[in-house]
C-alpha cells in the first residue's frame, strides 16, 4: 500500500510562508499574538488544521503529497486522532 502522508505536507507548507499559513487557517496575525505562548498556539493549531484536511482523503480522493494513481484511502479514524496538545 502506498504511503499517504498528512504531517510532513503540513510542515512544508507552513515553511514555505508561515505567516500566511497562520492567518489562514487562524484568520489571524502571529504579529497579534499576546506572548511567546499564543504564538506557539496559532501555529499548532494551523497545523493541526492543515494535517486534518490532508488525512481527509475522502474529499479529494487521495492523500496530498501522493501520486494521482493512487486510490481513495478512509482516514476518519486517522483524521479524528490529530490533535495539537501543549507539552
Amino acid at each position: 500500500m502506498p504511503a499517504y502522508p498528512f504531517f510532513r505536507p503540513a510542515i512544508d507548507e507552513f515553511d514555505a510562508n508561515p505567516e500566511a499559513f497562520v492567518r489562514r487557517h487562524m484568520n489571524k496575525s502571529v504579529d497579534d499574538a499576546d506572548s511567546a505562548a499564543e504564538v506557539s498556539r496559532l501555529i499548532a493549531q494551523s497545523l493541526e488544521r492543515q494535517m486534518k484536511i490532508n488525512a481527509a482523503a475522502e474529499q479529494s480522493g487521495r492523500s496530498p503529497g501522493t501520486d494521482p494513481s493512487h486510490p481513495q484511502v478512509r482516514s476518519g479514524n486517522l483524521r479524528g486522532s490529530i490533535k495539537a496538545e501543549p507539552i
